[in-house]
């Protein structure tokens, strides 16, 4: 049995993500797969990776606190997900702060598991910062993986950033491309974000945001400017069925009235006809607009979508055998 530590430098870099796209890969691979995080994960979370590895149970959820006992505790955990399992995926702390920097370490050791880091590209991203962090876990370090790459900083990233990492010892497994289904949210997120009252409401499923478009805001709101941006949501006041009504004549998948007016019922009836939810809030369209930002910040991943993406990316961008060989593994499949 094997274990694979996934730490990162911050908070939000994409752990959960690449963790879960590593078990997707490892079961095709002929492998059975445990799962741990330690952190206090949402239902939602540990449902959706419960489902799409496998596991008997939801990923235990373990806080590593100052207790005597704590390390007692993750051992007993760590050895009952890894009954009858070939590999262990412990989804861990991040290295923010020097305290969980230095359990990580003590982790690693006990639970005899090797490491990748994630590192979540930001423009200030440090070469330096990252061949301290990542040589302290010494032998156990398998690579790390640089994640959210927006494509005009792809090429800095492979031509500068990526040869420093591995002039410095450090294997880079992958640089995975920013994407906006991995960043989005979810019409039933957005709806209980906005404290939203449906007039028609969602059915079963709930569709991923890929685009948000302002209405009210364009000067030219007709079908052709709602063409522009496949599989959005809409925002616009509850007054204007005009616009309304263009934005159903294309790839809408809701429609966000603001000023709390209800729609007229021609437009309600052709948001059935498109199976379309809509919902109305208080505030007005701009309003509305910028309080979305800070939803989307805290974007989760949560979305059978969003598992099927990262495993798309990384099967482009991960250098899977290679982390493959660091667990000395033995792949049944290709």
């Amino acid at each position: 049995m094997h274990t694979l530590y996934i730490t990162s430098l911050s908070s939000r870099a994409g752990k959960t993500a690449v963790g879960a796209a590593i078990g997707k890969r490892l079961l095709k691979n002929g492998q059975r797969v445990g799962y741990m995080m330690l952190n206090s994960p949402e239902k939602n979370v540990q449902l959706l990776l419960k489902e799409a590895l496998s596991l008997r149970e939801l990923p235990p959820s373990t806080t590593i606190s100052k207790e005597a006992n704590a390390l007692a505790t993750l051992k007993a955990a760590h050895s009952s997900t890894a009954q009858e399992t070939d590999v262990v995926i412990v989804e861990g702390l991040d290295l923010s702060t020097s305290e969980d920097t230095e359990k990580s370490h003590v982790i690693t050791e006990t639970l005899d598991a090797k490491t990748l880091i994630v590192l979540r590209y930001s423009y200030d991203i440090e070469g330096a910062e990252i061949v301290q962090r990542a040589r302290s876990f010494g032998q156990r370090l398998l690579g790390v993986v640089i994640n959210a790459v927006p494509n005009l900083n792809r090429q800095r990233v492979v031509a500068s950033l990526v040869p420093y990492l591995q002039r410095e010892g450090i294997t880079v497994l992958g640089v995975l491309p920013e994407d906006r289904i991995l960043s989005t949210v979810s019409i039933k997120e957005l709806a209980e974000y906005l404290r939203g009252d449906f007039v028609i409401p969602l059915e079963e499923g709930d569709s991923l945001i890929e685009n948000v478009v302002a209405g009210a805001l364009a000067l030219d709101w007709g079908p052709h400017y709602f063409n522009r941006k496949p599989g959005k949501i809409v925002i616009t006041r509850g007054d204007r069925p005009d616009i309304q009504w263009a934005a159903l004549e294309t790839d809408t998948r809701c429609l966000v009235l603001t000023g709390n007016v209800r729609p007229i019922p021609y437009v309600v009836n052709k948001a059935k006809e498109k199976r379309a939810p809509i919902f109305v809030v208080e505030k007005d369209t701009i309003s509305t607009m910028t309080s979305l930002e800070g939803l989307l910040k805290e974007a989760k991943f949560n979305h059978v979508y969003k598992l099927e993406r990262i495993c798309e990316i990384m099967e482009q961008h991960f250098e899977y055998q290679t982390l493959f060989g660091g667990l000395r593994l033995t792949p049944h499949s290709s």
